[in-house]
């Protein structure tokens, strides 16, 4: 049994100078150990998630899973990535990843995949520039995320936290005509700051199962959004005007920073609601919390913090922030869902196997940068096709079998013989697999060279 610390160019020296075998075919089973010991690429998870990713990279990948509770450390972090050459990194939220982080990764990181619709806590341009891709985890979650904004909408209009905490002291004596009065969503105004994905899902289900009419406010009109909830776009001093519940659905950008402050908080009406279930410096914390200590605006329910993870930027805010009536919190749990966490956890994964095989990903970021022309391996340039003499063209291993399938033996004959071995060059040359060269070197026959790369391809995830 060959152990896991051998080193990777000593057993290629032993491909090519016939130590192993007198004839690479005789030991097959041995040699597919060698290579999935070399080749499975591996993979860093910062933090436990839902086990179906997992499972699923587990099973074409080498998986290091952060054990510890809670969000990795960044010194913990930067030390297991230094510890190995991991191809694929999957972050959280939580996980900072920047120049620092990239630069310990090493240039064999491939893919960060973001276990997360957003993405702020990636430097995209950092990323780009070391041609590595960026996906994150849409569409998954929007269902889930939908119904908590419903749900806090609820919470807060019908003052359910408000009554539980006062009827678990037991304050409760009987039915009270004037206990805990909240309001009704029926007919009532919707305003959506964002109509993405989540943003039509929560108007239409306010829209169909309310009554609720909709207002809506994005950079540009959204068609879907009309058409799904009957929705009518507003500029955004009108929308705050008019909305009886304002739910915000941006992302984390430079722009969208403070887009509710003081001068927002005071356009809106007294009996209106304000709902955050997307970012937290969104909303501007200081002037939120003045808006609602003083009755500006009815309420608020916040699932996400301008801090976070601290749910007020300033200490001396704790107490004012937590004793208010009028606000409602979840700790970012709005995808909080077996559904939507196992989705998030299999789309990450399926995000990092297609990276890992030069495939475009399902949810790239960095879409500017293209999978197939940094991946070694996955020939883009027509000037380093393989041409063959029958006028087959190759682009990869996958192409090169097929070929070698269906060509004759006086083609093969003609790029394999005593002189050269067109085959062999080509690879060395383009696609720079070793294991694939060490194992054509050896087929004398078209056959032969069928089934060495089929076994390659058998073995190869990415190729080198």
């Amino acid at each position: 049994m060959v152990k896991k610390n051998v080193n990777k160019d000593f057993l290629y020296n032993i491909f090519s100078t016939k130590i192993l075998t007198k004839n690479l075919y005789t030991h097959r089973q041995h040699l597919i150990k060698i290579e999935v010991m070399l080749l499975r690429p591996k993979v860093l998870v910062t933090r436990k998630i839902p086990d179906r990713g997992i499972n699923f990279l587990k099973t074409q990948c080498d998986v290091d899973v952060s054990q510890q509770n809670g969000s990795i450390s960044r010194k913990e972090l930067l030390k297991k990535l230094k510890s190995k050459k991991y191809d694929a990194l999957l972050c959280l939220l939580t996980d900072k990843i920047d120049d620092e982080i990239l630069d310990a990764a090493g240039s064999n990181l491939k893919i960060v995949a973001n276990y997360a619709v957003g993405f702020d806590n990636i430097d995209l341009k950092a990323c780009t520039e070391r041609g590595v891709i960026v996906t994150n985890t849409p569409n998954v979650l929007n269902q889930a995320v939908a119904e908590h904004t419903v749900a806090l909408m609820m919470a807060i209009a019908r003052r359910i936290p408000e009554a539980d905490k006062w009827a678990r002291k037991g304050n409760y004596k009987g039915w009270d005509p004037n206990g805990f009065i909240g309001t009704e969503f029926n007919g009532k105004t919707l305003g959506i700051i964002g109509a993405g994905r989540i943003g039509t899902v929560v108007a239409r289900i306010c829209n169909k199962g309310f009554n609720m009419k909709v207002l809506y406010h994005d950079i540009n009109k959204n068609p879907f959004i009309e058409q799904e909830a009957n929705a009518r776009f507003a500029d955004m001093a009108t929308l705050l005007r008019e909305s009886d519940f304002v739910s915000l659905h941006v992302p984390a950008l430079e722009s969208t920073k403070h887009m509710i402050n003081h001068k927002e908080l005071a356009m809106m009406k007294k009996t209106a609601y304000l709902i955050n279930t997307a970012r937290g410096p969104v909303i501007q914390e200081d002037a939120l919390l003045h808006a609602l200590e003083n009755k500006t605006i009815a309420g608020a329910a916040l699932d996400v913090f301008e801090c976070e993870p601290k749910l007020v930027c300033h200490p001396n805010e704790y107490q004012i922030f937590t004793h208010l009536d009028n606000i409602v919190i979840s700790p970012h749990i709005a995808s909080a869902t077996i559904e939507a966490r196992q989705g998030m956890s299999e789309l990450a994964a399926k995000n990092i196997i297609a990276v890992l095989n030069g495939e475009m990903p399902i949810t790239q970021v960095n879409t500017d940068l293209k999978v197939n022309a940094i991946k070694k391996g996955i020939v883009t340039d027509a000037a380093n096709y393989f041409y063959a003499r029958n006028g087959m063209v190759v682009k990869n291993l996958t192409e090169l079998q097929s070929a070698l399938e269906k060509m004759d033996d006086s083609t093969f004959n003609f790029h394999v013989n005593a002189n050269k071995n067109d085959f062999v060059n080509w690879i060395r040359n383009t696609i720079k697999d070793q294991v694939a060269v060490a194992l054509l070197e050896k087929a004398k026959t078209r056959s032969q060279a069928v089934n060495a790369i089929k076994h390659r391809l058998k073995v190869m995830i990415v190729a080198y």
